[in-house]
């Protein structure tokens, strides 16, 4: 069951209950990427080390509660396990909206770690595999024009306006390409080969993601994350430069 690859982040105010997570994490095998008390640095450490599951207290330091930041980063598709001393309806309902993926109550031994880990990469595999089946989409790579894509479903031509287009992501073994009227369009061409296909106002980011240059809203303060609408996208620290020279470009 357990994977090396597999990177599992701790996000918990407790610091004797955060140790206490990362140690049996460590005996049962699991690799720990981070160990946060607070919503800004577990942002930081979610777009520097990307991990596979996040261990996330519902109540955290900082600016944003554990239920809020998992609504932040619902695009990045991470599951969260809450972790909670008693759960309510309210705050169930609110993490539901998020990548939840179940909630561990406290105290935790061992045993029940293991089992609702294990139970949360199992669901979690169940959805990515749900997902792939959900690829219906084939992008007609001889009628891709700078104006506009067409995939194919069923026979039947989906025209998606490149002037439409807000940003491609890559999501597992597919990508989706989301408009301005939050559309998503699913297909199973590589991320690298629709990013030569796009004109020259969309920028590459950061691995996961492209973005159209005139649909970016804001950058924050430090250039490492930019926003289309409420949708938060990091920034890889390699694609600043370049974005920066779009952006004035397009200004």
């Amino acid at each position: 069951m357990n994977n090396p690859n597999l990177k599992i982040l701790i996000v918990e105010d407790n610091l004797s209950f955060a140790i206490q997570l990362e140690m049996m994490l460590g005996q049962l095998g699991y690799h720990v990427c981070g160990r946060v008390d607070n919503s800004t640095d577990a942002l930081r450490i979610i777009k520097k080390e990307e991990p596979s599951l996040i261990l996330m207290d519902i109540e955290i330091n900082g600016n944003m509660t554990g239920v809020e930041l998992g609504q932040k980063i619902v695009h990045l598709n991470i599951p969260i396990l809450y972790i909670s001393l008693q759960g309510n309806e309210a705050t169930y309902l609110q993490a539901q909206e998020s990548n939840m993926i179940g909630f561990l109550v406290k105290p935790v031994n061992k045993i029940s770690l293991r089992s609702s880990v294990e139970l949360a990469i199992s669901k979690a595999q169940t959805i990515l595999n749900d997902d792939e089946k959900k690829v219906t989409l084939k992008l007609d790579e001889s009628k891709v024009t700078k104006d506009s894509f067409y995939f194919t479903k069923k026979g039947a031509k989906i025209q998606v306006l490149t002037k439409d287009i807000a940003y491609v992501k890559a999501a597992h073994v597919y990508t989706e390409t989301v408009n301005v009227r939050n559309e998503v369009f699913v297909s199973r061409t590589n991320l690298s080969k629709l990013e030569e296909m796009l004109p020259d106002n969309f920028k590459r980011v950061h691995r996961k993601f492209i973005v159209q240059v005139n649909k970016i809203s804001k950058v924050d303060i430090d250039f490492k994350a930019l926003y289309i609408g409420n949708i938060e996208i990091p920034i890889s620290k390699s694609r600043r430069k370049e974005l920066k020279e779009a952006m004035n470009i397009v200004n």
